[in-house]
């Protein structure tokens, strides 16, 4: 028998804490780095259930919810009890990086992540 722990298996069970790691890419596929990384909110739900939500973000300097390692790998860190109800976990990542191609100097932009993995 083979016994695999955490996010490695892709299943979360909903009263458990969870740790879920991702990075931030240029549009060329050059990876963020924590001295380049743009300010961000990344809000953590299951699908059809946004009200219902964890964010974890970086605003001013400051990390909420998450940490940065000097190559630019976010880790979230999601509590126990944070979703009533399982399903697919998607991800809502938006961004704020300087743009002096906008009148207010900022490029906000939004993605949304299927993060392929299931609470239950």
């Amino acid at each position: 028998m083979k016994t695999v722990i955490g996010s490695s298996v892709g299943i979360f069970a909903k009263e458990y804490d969870m740790e879920l790691s991702f990075t931030l890419k240029t549009n060329s596929g050059v990876v963020f780095t924590a001295a380049t990384i743009p300010e961000f909110e990344a809000d953590f739900f299951v699908e059809n259930r946004e009200e219902q939500k964890l964010t974890a973000s970086f605003t001013d300097g400051v990390k909420v919810n998450c940490t940065i390692t000097e190559a630019g790998k976010i880790t979230a860190y999601i509590p126990g009890g944070t979703f009533s109800e399982g399903g697919k976990l998607y991800l809502a990542i938006k961004t704020h990086a300087t743009s002096t191609n906008f009148a207010d100097t900022t490029f906000d932009d939004y993605v949304l992540v299927n993060t392929k993995q299931v609470i239950v």
